[in-house]
């Protein structure tokens, strides 16, 4: 069944990427130049590749940086979890990644969560030249949150390598397997799993993004002599003594960069060794002429270093440099130092005697601003020669390059709560829909005119009281005795799509139920997936809870009221993962309902926050206050509270947009904590700044 649905799937793209070819794009070309950048998450980024579909998503032609389609594609063959919308949307400059790209993801897990694990994930790039090396760049970011989410990828084509990243409040940091070759036939897999020093209970881990850049090689032979200079390396014969050759790459593809000898070596010989190992990449032709020099006179010469300046560089990029030379049959130490400078410099030792197998490798260097850097070659540490002598044969320069991504157009936080015009509610019984229950429909003011055929809107999903229980048919109206419906008839208008199920008689909010009628409502409204708004009071608090803890990545934001939840570490858990905003409320005096269910449920929150204090903290020091109003902060981690709870306000009163949790306890009013909470404005501005 699985493979039959990933077939129809591929089908039902290629029928996409077919129609879309025709009509706005060129045909796919090989992807051997530029970047391509896959996001891993919900929001479309201009010239990125989108995979919103954690569980078997795929782009079957990727675009590059230029808007090139390209004969590559990615697929993801074993499945992460769940869409995460926890990363940074404010990552440092220096990583050239928009906040679009950053602030989501998808995570995965080595224990069951949310009914799914999956301790690895496992990607497939397809398409790719074999002849190339490929940059692989990952990011993830998961913010607020004191554990280690350390993420292992590690990639297989023709070689391999492994990297590991932190996302814990990542702002700038990537990582990156470098010049990986893909198979034969143009593949490279990519497994994801924890990292070792993870320390999550259910063994999260991310990713981001990934950036996929073909690396520029350029090959150079230093020595000359009775041997051709093999396909793909640059002969450096033409300069001797002085002068410079433009450089082209391992493919014969010109480049800007050019190779100048300001000191040259003394000479050249041929007592290289003729079998170097295949996998250092230097083959016989240049292992076995190599250029040297020396420190003491030798044939009436005296050449004590060799320098070359390599200009024309990429100022973005930086460079990697590995370094082969080899003197078989020597008596003496031939330690060479090879010394590469631009911005940074760094130096690398190699013992050329008798050597086959060794390289040594300097890296990552970036040029110097003009585009340039410098290799200079001496004798070496532990250097026993007579003569002082030090060698090179080859070299091998690889590019990788550095991209800015273009930002999507900014999203917009706040939306102004109220809206002019009327609405209309209607009652859908039960029966008269494909829905499992009978609702009560509010519609905003525009939402069925042409102007706005193509608008999405907020939808808010209110869930009523046991004392509101009815057939859904002649008892609907009972559901909306409460809650927003009370305020459209005393005149107010919201800017969204406001839904009111009715629970029959005797029965209780059933999440599974509750899903497939939000599956439903998706279906028939134009709605907004941003901004889906879930609230509830009573037994439908309650409901809440039970739904937000199965599917926290759907809302995007909560308003709980005096609900009895249970307070348990998973739901706690996966609030506090997901970032989920709520905004809770249960009065001290209710008899109905204990405020202690709620504390023992912001503790646990808190706790899976990494939380310092207890959410009632500030109120043991201020227990005469009026109201009792705690806001977690997920920078300090601290639970913070003052009789006015003056953290949670703007400067005009309202409270701030960026207040994602909030427990309050007003100190009186029974279990009808909910005709004070919908009546306020605060509220309801809060609810409209919210989205995911």
């Amino acid at each position: 069944m699985q493979k039959s649905r990933r077939a129809a799937f591929r089908s039902a793209l290629v029928f996409t990427v077919l129609v879309f070819s025709n009509s706005a794009r060129s045909a796919p070309i090989d992807f051997v130049s530029g970047a391509a950048l896959v996001n891993f998450g919900e929001t479309a980024t201009p010239k990125a590749n989108l995979i919103r579909d954690p569980e078997r998503g795929q782009v079957l032609n990727l675009v590059n940086q230029s808007g090139q389609v390209l004969n590559a594609s990615i697929e993801i063959v074993k499945p992460f979890n769940h869409l995460d919308q926890t990363g940074t949307s404010s990552p440092s400059a220096q990583t050239g990644l928009p906040g679009s790209v950053t602030r989501d993801g998808f995570y995965g897990t080595d224990q069951a969560f949310l009914g799914h694990v999956n301790p690895l994930a496992q990607i497939e790039i397809s398409g790719l030249n074999p002849a190339y090396g490929y940059d692989l760049v990952f990011f993830a970011s998961r913010m607020n949150s004191p554990y280690s989410f350390e993420t292992s990828y590690t990639a297989r084509g023709a070689g391999g390598g492994t990297a590991l990243l932190e996302p814990r409040e990542n702002l700038d940091r990537f990582a990156t397997i470098r010049a990986i070759r893909p198979t034969a036939s143009g593949r490279i897999t990519i497994d994801v799993r924890k990292g070792p020093k993870n320390n999550t209970a259910l063994g999260f881990y991310f990713i981001g993004s990934l950036q996929i850049i073909p690396v520029r090689e350029t090959f150079i032979n230093f020595g000359k002599g009775d041997f051709p200079t093999p396909s793909g390396w640059n002969d450096t014969s033409p300069m001797v003594t002085s002068g410079s050759i433009a450089l082209r790459t391992s493919q014969n593809v010109a480049t800007p960069v050019k190779l100048t000898a300001v000191t040259p070596f003394n000479s050249v010989n041929n007592g290289g060794t003729v079998t170097p190992a295949a996998s250092i990449g230097f083959p016989p032709d240049v292992a076995r002429k190599t250029a040297y020099g020396n420190s003491v006179a030798y044939n009436g010469k005296i050449a004590p270093s060799a320098k070359f300046d390599f200009s024309g560089l990429d100022v973005s990029a930086s460079y990697d440099f590995r370094f082969f030379a080899s003197r078989m049959g020597s008596t003496d130490n031939r330690s060479t130092r090879y010394t590469v400078a631009g911005l940074s410099t760094i130096a690398a030792i190699l013992e050329p005697k008798d050597n086959q197998s060794r390289i040594a490798y300097v890296a990552p260097v970036r040029p110097t601003a003009a585009g340039k850097l410098s290799l200079t070659v001496t004798k070496g540490a532990g250097n026993t020669s007579p003569y002082g002598f030090f060698h090179l044969a080859g070299l091998r320069m690889t590019e990788h390059r550095h991209f800015v991504w273009p930002a999507a157009a900014p999203t917009t936080g706040c939306i102004p709560s109220t809206i002019s015009g009327s609405g209309t509610t209607t009652l859908r019984t039960l029966g008269t829909t494909p829905a499992p229950y009978g609702f009560i429909e509010y519609l905003p003011p525009g939402y069925s005119s042409a102007a706005n055929a193509g608008k999405k809107w907020p939808l808010i999903l209110m869930l009523h009281g046991s004392g509101e229980r009815g057939d859904g048919t002649t008892q609907l109206a009972k559901a909306g005795v409460h809650g927003p419906n009370r305020r459209i008839r005393e005149g107010r208008q919201f800017p969204a799509i406001i839904i009111t199920p009715q629970q029959p008689p005797g029965s209780y909010w059933v999440t599974s139920t509750m899903n497939q009628f939000v599956t439903y409502l998706f279906s028939a409204y134009r709605i907004d997936s941003s901004r889906f708004y879930l609230t509830g009071l009573s037994m439908g608090g309650l409901g809440a809870w039970n739904y937000l803890r199965a599917y926290p990545e759907k809302i995007a934001a909560a308003v709980p009221i005096c609900g009895p939840a249970v307070a348990t570490k998973t739901t706690a858990e996966k609030a506090a993962l997901t970032g989920l905003p709520i905004y809770a409320v249960n009065n001290l005096d209710d008899p109905a309902v204990s405020y202690l269910k709620h504390v023992g449920l912001a503790d646990s929150l808190g706790a899976a926050a990494g939380a310092r204090n207890e959410v009632l903290d500030g109120y043991r020091a201020n227990a005469s206050s009026v109201d009792t109003t705690s806001v977690f902060n997920y920078s300090t981690r601290l639970w913070e509270f003052d009789l006015k709870a003056r953290q949670l306000r703007n400067s005009n009163g309202t409270l701030r947009s960026g207040t994602r949790t909030i427990f309050s306890f007003p100190q009186r009013g029974g279990h009808d904590a909910w005709t004070a909470t919908y009546a306020a404005e605060d509220t309801w501005n809060w609810l409209f700044c919210q989205h995911r």
